[in-house]
């Protein structure tokens, strides 16, 4: 006597039976069906990848894992270097494993933003761009490094074509064309000195497409040489 498996696949299921066969009988042993989930979501009659779900939402953990660690990484050399209000090593790796943001009271009040008292990452921006600080005064130094601090949480795009389409680049490098224009027209040199204008003429900042190289690291190394 034979034992046969036989099986039927479909888009979305798979049958199957098992049976004993011999010369003078044929016997069913058992027989069940499978029904699996289909690979696609549909929303309002249109089809998208599940796959492709979850890689988008990876890709999200993905950056923000990688923006805390930047930041991270900063705020120890900024410490080390009396750019920012002393933080411990072990507050950065709490912060880095356990998600426990330092809550010090100098490193708040450092970050504090006051528009009554003028006081915001724009105008420190614009300063660093525009003066030449006494780096002996504990004070322009904090100036400083929130200046840094600020350009690190925002770095400007950087073409990546595993990562963007080309009808999603295209409209970024528009955005970025645009904003470019716009600082020539105000006579700024420099993202931060263009914030700042801005930010004094109560203009909206945020959702500009901004270029890494054109933008950030043209202001910081300006920065660096003032």
């Amino acid at each position: 006597m034979d034992r046969i498996l036989g099986i039927d696949t479909g888009t979305n299921s798979l049958g199957w039976a098992v049976i004993d066969k011999s010369e003078e009988i044929t016997t069913l042993v058992a027989k069940g069906t499978n029904i699996f989930t289909e690979g696609v979501k549909i929303e309002k009659g249109i089809e998208s990848s599940r796959a492709a779900e979850r890689t988008e939402h990876r890709s999200v953990r993905k950056q923000y894992w990688r923006r805390k660690i930047r930041k991270i990484r900063l705020l120890s050399i900024l410490s080390e270097n009396h750019l920012c209000p002393p933080l411990d090593k072990e507050s950065l790796r709490q912060w880095r494993l356990k998600k426990v943001y330092p809550v010090n009271e100098s490193f708040m009040e450092w970050q504090r933003t006051e528009d009554k008292l003028n006081i915001n990452p724009y105008r420190y921006r614009y300063i660093c761009l525009t003066q030449k600080l006494d780096l002996t005064d504990l004070t322009q130094r904090y100036i400083l490094g929130r200046a840094l601090y600020h350009l690190n949480q925002r770095r400007g795009f950087l073409s990546n074509r595993k990562e963007n389409t080309k009808e999603s680049e295209g409209a970024v490098k528009d955005g970025i064309s645009t904003l470019s224009k716009n600082m020539k027209d105000n006579g700024c040199d420099y993202l931060g000195e263009y914030y700042f204008k801005l930010y004094q003429e109560g203009k909206k900042i945020r959702n500009h497409y901004t270029a890494r190289k054109e933008h950030y690291l043209k202001e910081f190394k300006a920065i660096c040489r003032k």
